[in-house]
């Protein structure tokens, strides 16, 4: 009984701490996310800068795993070399590392303090603007929390005789201490938790230097499988990342092993606690991953890139087309490989709105991962043609060239824009449609398909006035939105004559058909937006739509 009681607050703590952690990681991607990213990209082909670059969103992000995948979406991309990605992961395994550090300081008295301080600013006690740091504050809060509920449940678990005999056993076969330690990091999906769950156990007196050795080399390895496993169905830019990855820590950590075996001295060369131990060598591991890891990078690389290079028409892998740095020199040039490029944002955007009737109608996995693909291509093509246009830009460009760049990033953003509502906010509520097991009545989905019908329309006729812009056309794209403003209130109250007569369809999904009805109205508006510029150039637009008042 004693056990059962123990193991509840034990199994607590864990799920708080791996939850305080993801909390953590998450509100930094928010506020921080974009700037790493940049930073990221600027580090180019570097090894060093990468390696330095991973070390820090580890740190900032609480987990190796998911500075991880942010450098295999920018390798796969081709931002970043394949050696430079190898390098950035390997460093951003020794950021995890030191925040482990330093989250293992004894913080029990600090939790309070923290949960106090950082709710209280995220709660907007101060500058709304502040909100985000404080969340964070709070999260580390709820570590340090974590971490004093699980070292309390353990030193009564710990003294149990089954729980020691387990223990025992682990630490007299290596091989299956690290195989549980690389299970255990798999199943919390985080190293960081997993490393100071370990340094928590150890601490009781529970595991030997042997057994702590043998658990940190599997937790090591396990946080290497955590992102490949993550993205098993990517390309061969990110599995050859991720494999580095794997085969170096693997290959030190039968380094470790062996040193070990052969040398077992080596663990009295510690004379701090297991609980100190344990963090320490996860450190020194890490350290060791970094040094060895940097100068090898390069030829692991090339090594994987020979076993598995990318495919000659690799379609996975989304790349511009028509942005060439060396037009840079001539703006007529620039200017229209980037309209070429915008084309085929535009020709995704289109797919999309496609793409999300058939979810509404079908449900299937495949439109889901083609609505995610192309909305991810449509971020990417768009911010390639924004920065692009930015090295473009100076005061050598004549007036004329500024606008037409001015107008290329507008049409970009907004299409951006549409397809951000779609991926946000249509496929949610296809979801939402499938979860519920509803379906529109056959009035509801003719009217919904209709507006769609007149949005793609008005998308074919926005894609027509930029590539020849012309004052009648973007009249006629005005007028266009007006139409489906209408076509909008007439389905609307379509909608409402079937509520009063009771439909039942249109009972239950109400809130759905409306919704999907002001979602295609807002992509509509976005369309719309591709008129004003050649509008505003003839004097056709009005400043305000409100009557001046006397």
């Amino acid at each position: 009984m004693a056990a059962t009681t123990g193991l509840l607050p034990l199994l607590a703590g864990i799920v708080l701490l791996v939850w305080s952690i993801r909390f953590i990681r998450d509100q930094v991607l928010t506020t921080f996310g974009d700037r790493l990213r940049a930073i990221l990209r600027q580090v180019g082909q570097s090894s060093f800068l990468s390696s330095l670059m991973g070390i820090v969103m580890a740190a900032a992000l609480q987990s190796g795993a998911a500075a991880s995948l942010i450098v295999t979406a920018f390798a796969e991309r081709a931002f970043l070399s394949s050696s430079a990605a190898v390098a950035s992961v390997f460093g951003a395994d020794l950021g995890s590392a030191i925040m482990v550090q330093l989250l293992s300081l004894r913080g029990a008295a600090l939790a309070p303090l923290l949960l106090a301080c950082g709710g209280a600013v995220a709660l907007g006690l101060l500058r709304e603007t502040m909100k985000p740091y404080g969340a964070i504050v709070f999260g580390f809060g709820l570590v340090m929390s974590a971490l004093g509920m699980i070292g309390a449940a353990l030193s009564g678990v710990a003294q149990e005789p089954l729980f020691v005999a387990v223990l025992e056993r682990i630490g007299g076969e290596p091989l299956i201490a690290v195989g549980v330690g690389a299970l255990l990091t798999l199943v919390l999906h985080s190293s960081v938790a997993m490393i100071l769950a370990l340094a928590a156990l150890a601490g009781t007196g529970a595991l030997d230097f042997f057994a702590c050795l043998y658990l940190v080399l599997g937790a090591n390895i396990g946080s290497s499988l955590i992102p490949l496993m993550l993205s098993m169905r990517a390309g061969p830019p990110t599995r050859r990342v991720l494999v580095a990855n794997l085969v170096g820590r693997a290959g030190m950590a039968l380094a470790f092993g062996l040193a070990v075996t052969y040398w077992p001295h080596l663990l009295k060369l510690w004379t701090v606690q297991p609980a100190r131990f344990v963090v320490d060598l996860h450190l020194l591991f890490n350290v060791a991953i970094a040094l060895i890891g940097l100068p090898t990078a390069r030829p692991l690389a090339a090594l994987l890139e020979k076993i598995w290079p990318d495919a000659e028409n690799d379609e996975s892998r989304i790349k511009v087309q028509h942005l060439d740095e060396k037009a840079l020199s001539s703006p007529a040039l620039a200017l229209a490989g980037a309209a070429r490029e915008a084309l085929r944002v535009a020709d995704r955007v289109e797919r999309m709105l496609d793409a999300a009737m058939r979810y509404f109608k079908n449900h299937d996995r495949a439109s889901e991962q083609e609505l995610r693909t192309l909305d991810d291509e449509v971020d990417f093509l768009q911010e390639e043609i924004k920065l692009y246009l930015a090295r473009l830009g100076g005061s050598h460009l004549e007036e004329a060239d500024r606008a037409r760049a001015f107008e290329l990033i507008l049409f970009t953003t907004n299409l951006e824009h549409a397809g951000d509502i779609i991926d946000k906010s249509l496929v949610p509520l296809a979801r939402k449609q499938a979860r519920l097991g509803v379906r529109f009545s056959e009035e509801g989905w003719r009217d919904i398909k209709q507006m769609h019908a007149a949005v793609s329309a008005q998308m074919q006729f926005a894609m027509m006035l930029f590539f020849s812009p012309d004052l009648d056309k973007a009249r006629k794209l005005v007028a266009a939105k007006d139409e489906i403003r209408d076509r909008e209130r007439i389905a609307m109250r379509s909608h409402l004559e079937r509520l009063e007569r009771g439909t039942p369809e249109t009972i239950a999904t109400s809130a759905l058909h409306l919704d999907i009805l002001r979602d295609l109205k807002r992509i509509s508006a976005h369309l719309t937006a591709i008129a004003y510029p050649v509008l505003e150039r003839s004097g056709q637009i009005l400043g305000t739509r409100l009557r001046a008042v006397d």
